[in-house]
């Protein structure tokens, strides 16, 4: 699945990348919509998160919050 995701990724158009991060921050809405309100994880989770994250820089909070 994860190669297929960079194929897709690399043949993409940025029109077309910015729609699949569109869709991608819906369906990630809906399914937060659907957890507690809290979701705890793990250590290593958490690193994960900062090291792709920190690369967003202020873009973060757009991703998070818009």
């Amino acid at each position: 699945m994860y190669h297929r995701l960079l194929l897709l990724i690399a043949g993409s158009t940025q029109k077309e990348l910015a729609s699949q991060i569109r869709y991608l921050k819906i369906e990630n809405d809906v399914l937060r919509s659907k957890l507690p309100k809290r979701v705890p994880v793990t250590e290593k989770e958490r690193n994960k998160l900062v090291k792709f994250g920190s690369k967003l820089g202020k873009a973060l909070g757009e991703l998070v919050i818009g």
